[in-house]
């Protein structure tokens, strides 16, 4: 195929039969290679497990059933670890030295029979195992910067004995995880591990899409079936391996929406001036001021050119809009010293006046949350990461502050608000504070009467005392300034998208960074928009169907299969005065070449371009320290912990689809040496049999880069401090278009000093 002229011609490779050579011991037929085999060392690293004295537990996760064209991308039930393995390590650590991934249909009686990837296309998937002391949570709204996938769900602590404990309670495992997983090695050198206290359950969201063709049977050929005028993929010759499907094109089943937005500002002139007099009226209520007495059209000197708000009193709120584009007044502009109010309604009601004639200023705050469970709110902040200063009201009404951390309760501050008044009334406790402008010490607050809006995040627990909460939400309190004119600006557009199956609008948010983070903006690409967006994750909500409204082909014949894990593990020791421990923690390390952007469109290239040629490239740079979360490994499995001045590399694996992957490389920019290059080997058989399961033609394995001692066959770990410069450099071959590629690198290493 076309594909493989380009990545052979560009590559110098062969594209040969997936993996031939079956070992045994490994749950999935066939071996596993690396990427980074070093010729000149005595050995060659073994990918067998049962070379390695480990042990093994599988898992399944399910059922998934589909029909065609439908994703499937939610959380599926936790499943328990077996018993003896729950006994055996309760209170205890287990060391994770590997994994192994399928999908299955279950036969009661026969081997687990796997699905084809042409059947059911793995686009990704993200899963945990958890210990006792960890829980999953739900999140209100979608986290990506751990892993490039949009997540509504975390493992965090809970009621931990041993707090000072640096082994994690829950572990993460979404390397190499996708289509290419099955046949991509998940496995470590010695002395290396993923370590988890008290394993009990194993959870996971797949993101899967139904791409079989029901006049298909099982040992048949792929052939296409039905696809929506929106795909991309070729339905006839050599080049029709793989289904439209598995790349979510944006159907006629669904909906864009595009609303204007804005914001107030205290002072200043607007960088973008509201245009029309309907839509100053009409944008007031979106900024959070209710109870409008009059609009106004006027040409006055004394306002600020555009849309402005003047509020005398709660009963006497005028918008006005200003057609003066010369000579107007700046926003805020008022005799007397700065004072701005603002109210916000989220999980619970926050209202905050700022005043700045008194000596030092005076911020007035008033919370109202439920009176029988503690709530909060952090200032300045839109995720815990944040760090943000916290105040918090307990069940019994104590008022205290805290430092929050990255998916961690942080530490306590010093009281730095005097409480005017905590009363409840029919099951609401309000609570009105006051303190100062400056912040206490540098770890509160401070506040700045010259921005006209403040974010924060509250939250609400599930009792009374102070724990991770029930629920959390991040929103914005937009201030208006009493007694003068707060303009009311243009800041733009939101998208939204709906779908037939799916209709309530779902947020459109991407952030494509500018170089030299990454090139998507400078190149344009279709991604990053609302208005050219094509495909992607955005179309793929769970249960959409990625067919045209007219097409319904077989409706009731459902695809139900599980997905598969198998963990190799071995026993702890942990380290004495005189020996160390028997396995070194791997921390995650993540980092997207799409810069952010969580995908990205490969463009398809211009007519009568050489096969050769038809290559699409996207570059990032960035640092190490932007990868790793500094935060203690014993609360998530996404925090590194906060020592060591580096990173000694481990393991490093991107994720890649196919059918168009060619090379993934990351290079240390500050010496000019190549740390990884992935080469993916693909498939070359027409029909998956039970005898050759995973070599499906035109889809493929991506063999990481793998690092340890060369009594292994290894070349060594790689040190990386935090500040060193990467550059991370995606190739896709592009003679057709593709949505929703991915390039991103998922790590594993160890916090080090300098060598």
């Amino acid at each position: 195929s076309i594909f493989k002229m380009a990545a052979n011609a560009l590559l110098g490779i062969g594209i040969v039969a997936l993996l031939a050579g079956a070992m045994a011991a490994n749950m999935n037929k066939g071996g596993y290679i690396i990427a980074n085999y070093d010729e000149e060392l005595p050995v060659k690293f073994d990918t067998d497990y049962d070379t390695k004295n480990a042990e093994y537990f599988d898992v399944y996760a399910g059922p998934i059933s589909t029909r065609y064209g439908e994703v499937f991308w939610k959380g599926l039930p936790a499943a328990p670890l077996p018993q003896d393995i729950i006994d055996r390590f309760d209170n205890k650590t287990i060391a994770i030295v590997g994994y192994e991934q399928d999908q299955v249909i279950k036969r009661p009686g026969q081997p687990d029979l796997p699905v084809p990837i042409y059947w059911a296309y793995n686009h990704h998937y993200v899963s945990w195992l958890k210990g006792k002391h960890a829980t999953m949570i739900d999140l209100d709204e979608e986290e990506t910067r751990s892993t490039g996938h949009p997540v509504r769900m975390m493992s965090v602590t809970i009621d931990d004995p041993n707090p000072d404990s640096q082994i994690p309670t829950s572990q993460f495992f979404s390397e190499g995880n996708g289509g290419e997983s099955r046949k991509s090695y998940h496995g470590y050198p010695k002395g290396m591990a993923q370590l988890l206290d008290s394993p009990t359950e194993f959870v996971m969201t797949p993101m899967q899409i139904d791409t079989w063709n029901r006049n298909t049977s099982y040992g048949e050929p792929f052939v296409p079936g039905p696809e929506s005028t929106a795909s991309q993929a070729p339905l006839t010759g050599p080049d029709a391996i793989y289904s439209g499907h598995l790349e979510c094109p944006c159907t006629d089943r669904i909906v864009k929406t595009i609303e204007h937005t804005y914001g107030t500002l205290a002072t200043g002139t607007c960088p973008t001036v509201v245009d029309t007099a309907e839509d100053c009226f009409n944008a007031i209520a979106s900024v959070g001021i209710h109870g409008v007495t009059r609009n106004v059209t006027t040409a006055n000197s004394d306002l600020p050119a555009g849309c402005s708000v003047v509020t005398a009193s709660a009963n006497n709120i005028t918008v006005n809009f200003n057609t003066l584009k010369t000579g107007a007044s700046a926003c805020g502009k008022s005799a007397g010293p700065p004072h701005l109010n603002g109210a916000a309604k989220s999980l619970i009601n926050f209202t905050v006046d700022l005043n700045a004639a008194p000596e030092g200023g005076l911020a007035t705050m008033t919370l109202v949350g439920p009176s029988d469970v503690w709530f909060g709110v952090g200032l300045g902040a839109q995720v815990m990461s944040d760090a943000p200063n916290a105040i918090i009201v307990s069940g019994n009404g104590t008022v205290f502050e805290q430092k929050l951390a990255d998916q961690q309760a942080g530490h306590p501050l010093g009281l730095s608000v005097k409480i005017v008044s905590n009363t409840i009334k029919e099951g609401t406790r309000t609570v009105v504070v006051t303190r100062p402008f400056k912040g206490l010490t540098p770890e509160h607050y401070t506040f700045d009467v010259t921005k006209a809006s403040l974010n924060f995040i509250n939250a609400v627990g599930s009792g009374p005392t102070f724990a991770y909460h029930k629920a959390r939400a991040a929103t914005q309190l937009n201030f208006q300034v009493v007694g003068a004119a707060t303009c009311i600006c243009d800041t733009g557009i939101q998208g939204f998208i709906s779908s037939d199956m799916n209709p309530s609008p779902a947020k459109f948010s991407k952030n494509c960074r500018d170089e030299p983070a990454g090139d998507l903006v400078a190149n344009k690409n279709p991604t990053c928009t609302i208005q050219q967006y094509a495909g992607g994750l955005r179309c793929c909500t769970s249960g959409n169907i990625l067919l045209d409204k007219h097409q319904n082909p077989w409706p009731t014949n459902m695809l139900t299969y599980y997905m598969k894990f198998r963990f190799w593990f071995q026993e702890y020791t942990p380290a004495t005065k005189t020996t160390p421990a028997s396995h070194q923690n791997l921390v995650r390390f993540f980092k997207e070449t799409e810069a952010d952007a969580g995908e990205y469109d490969v463009v398809k290239a211009d007519p009568g371009t050489r096969p050769e040629d038809s290559i699409y490239l996207i570059t990032a740079h960035f640092q190490v320290r932007e990868g790793v979360r500094m935060c203690d490994p014993r609360t998530s499995p996404h925090c590194a912990g906060v020592n060591g001045s580096g990173i000694s590399l481990v393991y490093a694996s991107a994720h890649c689809h196919a059918p168009s992957c060619i090379s993934v490389e990351l290079w240390n920019q500050d010496t000019g040496k190549l740390i990884c290059r992935q080469v993916p080997v693909y498939g070359n058989s027409s029909t998956a049999t039970e005898n050759n399961p995973y070599d499906e033609k035109g889809y493929i394995a991506v063999p990481p880069c793998l690092y340890g001692s060369a009594d292994e066959g290894l070349l060594p770990p790689p040190y990386l401090s935090y500040d060193t410069n990467l550059t991370s450099i995606k190739k896709n071959n592009n003679t057709y278009g593709h949505y929703g590629e991915m390039a991103m690198w998922q790590m594993r290493g160890y916090q080090a000093y300098q060598p």
